[in-house]
Formats: structure tokens, sequence, C-alpha cells
């Protein structure tokens, strides 16, 4: 795995646990959502004997159990991660790296945080990425 790719490793997570956070929502809407009418009488011997909505608010909980686990991973990693680029040497390259890849900021607020050109940060961060991939090597 190089640099970038163990970088992103906080995106991607982040990305994940949005995707979860969502789909818990969805199922949460569906378990409360108006159905058709129930209370009427009638015989089936294939009818579920459970309540129609709690199907929803068990795949809602599990979802929740999931993204409380991802979200206790994603701070570890973002302090693992953290911790493996103070060790570059160079605060500004520090910096880009933190905000990009642990804050996960656009390029655009990076400029602005940072108040360099665009062309500078761009560069910056080339020249930290190489500097963080020795890092990694110099810990394996």
């Amino acid at each position: 795995m190089d640099a970038r790719e163990y970088l992103d490793q906080v995106r991607r997570l982040d990305s994940t646990i949005n995707k979860h956070m969502k789909e818990k929502e969805q199922w949460r809407e569906m378990a409360f959502s108006v159905s058709g009418d129930t209370t009427q009488p009638h015989y089936n011997p294939n009818r579920a004997t459970s309540a129609p909505y709690e199907k929803c608010i068990m795949k809602a909980e599990e979802l929740e159990e999931k993204i409380t686990s991802e979200i206790d991973r994603l701070v570890d990693l973002k302090v693992e991660i953290t911790s493996r680029i103070m060790k570059i040497g160079d605060s500004d390259c520090e910096t880009v790296l933190v905000l990009r890849y642990i804050k996960l900021m656009s390029w655009t607020d990076i400029v602005k945080e940072m108040n360099y050109s665009e062309r500078w940060v761009y560069g910056k961060h080339t020249e930290a990425l190489r500097r963080f991939e020795t890092v990694l090597k110099s810990l394996q």
C-alpha cells in the first residue's frame, strides 16, 4: 500500500459510515411510515406473527451497532495516521496532509486555510506524500 492509499483509508471509512447512516435512516422511516389497515380480521396461516415494522427497527438497530464500531475504528485510524504524519518533520507538509486526509478538507479550503497559492499547496502535497512514503517504509 502506497502513501496515498494508506492516507485514503480515512476517506473511504468515512464514506462507508455516511452510507450506513443514510441506510439506517431509510429503515427507520420505513418502520414509522403509515402502512395499510391491518386491523381487519382475516385468516392467513402463513401470516407473520410480528408487527411489520419490527423487522425495519431491528435492521436499523443492527446498522446502528455497525456504525458505532466503524466510528470507533475511524477514530483509532485518525489517531494512528496523524501520529505517523507528525513524523515527517516539516510542519507545512504535516499540515497539508492533516487537512486533506484527516479533516477531509477540499483543496480550495486548504488553500484558504493555509493562506498560500494553490500551486504552492499542490507542490507541498507532492513533497509531503514523498516524505510520508519514507516514514511508512521506515515503520515496516
